[in-house]
Parts: C-alpha cells; sequence; structure tokens
C-alpha cells in the first residue's frame, strides 16, 4: 500500500474495516501515510475508543490530522441501541465528547467529524440535509456534541439485511421504493 502510494499522485488512504484500530500496525501505518503528505480517513469504531488500550486514539488522531468517519445509528439511545447493542450509545457519545475534546467537529480547526446513519427498517431515509440539520441541532442539545457532516446511506438489500427483509415480508415493498 505505501509503495502504491508513494508512486502515484493518490491523495487519500481510506481504513475502513470492522475495526482496524485492533492491527498492531494501524498506528504505524498512518505514520507513514502523513510522512508521504497524504490525507488519511479513517472509518472509526466509536466504541474502541473507549477501550482503555485506545483512549489516547483522539489525540493520535489530531496530531496526525486524520478525518473521522464514525457510524452511528440514531442520535436517540433506543435505536442506536437497537442496533447496535446495549450500552452502544453511552459508549459513542462518550467517544463522540473524547473526539470533539481533541478539536474533532468544530468545523473550524481542519479535525473533521463525519457521522454515517442509515436507516433501520424497510424504509428510506429522508434528505441528508434536514436529516443533517436534525442531528447537529439534537446531538448539540442532549449531549453536547458536534460534528462536521452527516452521511445518510441507504441499505443495500443483501446478506443479513436481504435475509430480514425476506423473514419481515418486506423485500417487494422495499425493493419498490428503491428503483
Amino acid at each position: 500500500c505505501l509503495d502504491v502510494l508513494a508512486a502515484t499522485d493518490i491523495p487519500t488512504l481510506d481504513i475502513t474495516g470492522g475495526a482496524p484500530e485492533l492491527h498492531p500496525d494501524f498506528r504505524w501505518l498512518i505514520g507513514e501515510v502523513r510522512g508521504l503528505s497524504r490525507h488519511v480517513l479513517h472509518r472509526c469504531n466509536l466504541t474502541i475508543l473507549e477501550q482503555p488500550a485506545y483512549r489516547d486514539l483522539p489525540s493520535f488522531f489530531a496530531e496526525n490530522q486524520v478525518e473521522v468517519v464514525c457510524s452511528l445509528p440514531h442520535y436517540r439511545p433506543l435505536l442506536t441501541d437497537r442496533v447496535r447493542g446495549e450500552g452502544t450509545f453511552e459508549r459513542s457519545i462518550s467517544a463522540l465528547r473524547r473526539l470533539n475534546a481533541a478539536g474533532y467537529g468544530d468545523g473550524n480547526s481542519g479535525r473533521r467529524l463525519v457521522l454515517v446513519a442509515n436507516p433501520a427498517g424497510a424504509f428510506l431515509p429522508p434528505s441528508q440535509e434536514s436529516l443533517e440539520r436534525e442531528w447537529k441541532r439534537e446531538l448539540a442539545r442532549l449531549y453536547g456534541v458536534s460534528f462536521d457532516a452527516l452521511y445518510c446511506i441507504t441499505n443495500m438489500p443483501i446478506a443479513r439485511y436481504l435475509d430480514w427483509l425476506v423473514e419481515s415480508g418486506n423485500l417487494d415493498a422495499y425493493l419498490q421504493r428503491l428503483a
């Protein structure tokens, strides 16, 4: 990966996966990529930032100018915990506050914090712009959390989601909505 970056003008390394923070060379890779003057975008597992061995990651990200993109199913605890498991919302909010304390999400520092949401159910999301306004207002009001942008994605009818659509009798209606 580093050889390819060094030999090209690819501007960004996008690090993703279940929890790339767990890889033993994660920090080293970011340092090497930044040494090549490339942008690093990291799709972060928020809850891992609450584990003792990873609590310093917000400051590490800030020092290395890493753009952080995080999944948060909803700004309400019940809806997030329903999708990700009990306690996930509280740990995610704590991690977001720590990212904010490191300068992320203020719109001025250049430390970009993006949230990603996708609807849980057999429906399509409303407009991304209106959702972003609502989420910014509500996360700030309820939890004192700020972020730079919200990406709203539509669920593809594949794998477990497809199985759920079939089992719940929602597949045909969902496919019609997508079309």
